[in-house]
């Protein structure tokens, strides 16, 4: 009997399929959001005005705010600080199936974005001391949001097929390059905080008016994948990239992430079914919050299983 569980990071995007199908563990991360309060005179003809913040603390899984509340607050405003899932946090999450003799398989978001798999490793070695009995295997997905969902899919699949947990896990990382990413950020501001793009590349696309669709390259970071002058051409790029880099792989079903923007990842969705017949079911969710909070709202994500990732910036 294969007696293991699957889990992930609340930087995860998963259809809902799957997590009907399964109890899937997720552990849990903190973000934290500086939201606009009122504002201040700092002058002495009160013309000049400062905006105030207060901090809101938050944890993925016990926090009540919708996702539309969420990039609301976004879109007026609040300034998002994201940390990472530590150890003891996944550590304590992970623990009670172990004690309940499962072995587990932990997919973590992308050491390329993050110290989240580093801190998978941690509490893996913590676990592992304590129940030197039972299988902990991290995988680092080098992916993120619906690419990251895409491992987790790929290694129920394996489950199902009564695969081992060796094998289920070596099956997803020989084919984790293959998980495709390409979106766009609503305001270019969100992701040039997060520093994975650069202060130069903010500032001329502010200027120019330049939508930059980001990819994953092959460790796992955030590169400028193409750039398009008016929101208008970012569906027929996307369109473009999903169609070289597709390959001979199934992508019957794909995901497609928003950052409230409900009616252009529909319309993105609509255009890919009337143009690719092979493309018969897409998964539609928000962007999570660990992950809007670099994105910002307005967002665009397209996630597919494709030709593997090569290209490694800066090299």
């Amino acid at each position: 009997m294969n007696k293991y569980i699957i889990s992930t990071d609340a930087c995860v995007n998963l259809p809902k399929w799957l997590t009907d199908k399964y109890n899937i563990p997720i552990v849990p991360m903190p973000f934290s959001l500086n939201e606009p309060v009122g504002e201040k005179d700092i002058s002495l003809l009160g013309v000049i005005k400062k905006t105030e913040y207060k901090r809101f603390d938050y944890r993925s899984d016990t926090t009540t705010m919708t996702m539309p509340e969420f990039y609301d607050k976004l879109a007026n405003g609040a300034v998002p600080l994201t940390s990472q899932a530590n150890a003891s946090i996944t550590e304590e999450y992970l623990e009670p199936y172990l004690k309940e003799g499962y072995d587990i398989l932990h997919i973590a978001f992308s050491s390329g974005m993050s110290g989240t798999y580093n801190s998978a490793c941690i509490a893996q070695k913590e676990l592992q001391a304590k129940y030197p009995d039972r299988k902990i295997i991290v995988i680092d997905s080098l992916s993120g949001g619906g690419g990251e969902g895409l491992a987790v899919i790929d290694a129920y699949k394996q489950f199902e097929l009564g695969k081992s947990i060796e094998e289920a896990a070596n099956y997803v990382e020989e084919e984790k390059l293959r998980y495709r990413h390409y979106f766009t950020v609503g305001d270019i501001k969100f992701i040039a905080k997060s520093g994975r793009i650069s202060s130069f590349q903010e500032l001329v696309g502010t200027l120019l008016g330049i939508t930059i669709i980001l990819g994953i390259d092959s460790e796992g970071k955030v590169y400028p994948a193409a750039k398009v002058r008016g929101k208008k051409k970012v569906t027929r790029k996307m369109l473009e990239l999903f169609e070289d880099n597709k390959g001979d792989q199934d992508v019957s079903s794909i995901i497609l992430n928003h950052g409230n923007d409900i009616e252009e990842i529909q319309q993105l969705g609509e255009t890919i079914l009337e143009e690719f017949p092979d493309v018969n079911n897409i998964d539609y969710d928000y962007v999570n919050m660990l992950v809007g909070c670099n994105s910002g709202p307005g967002s665009l994500a397209l996630f597919f299983k494709g030709e593997k990732r090569t290209f490694v910036q800066n090299k």
